[in-house]
């Protein structure tokens, strides 16, 4: 079990915009969960200010998701 409620980033509308840029300090080996864990992502490498993922539990990705950051299993 684990626990989900702490820091989260709450995504909002994007005004229309089908992206935006992010900076983050994410590094490798973090884990990004979309909406509690529903979608789950690990960084396995940072180019500059871009970020490749390996998505680890398929879904559903929505509009206005909370998203979290896990490093060492506690949250960023």
């Amino acid at each position: 079990m684990m626990n989900t409620e702490g820091s989260k980033i709450h995504m909002g509308e994007l005004g229309g915009a089908p992206s935006a840029k992010a900076e983050d300090d994410v590094k490798v080996g973090d884990e990004l969960l979309v909406d509690s864990g529903m979608v789950r992502f690990y960084v396995i490498e940072k180019i500059g200010p871009d970020v490749k993922c390996r998505c680890t539990n398929p879904g559903l990705l929505l509009p206005r998701v909370n998203l979290m950051f896990w490093r060492d299993g506690s949250l960023v």
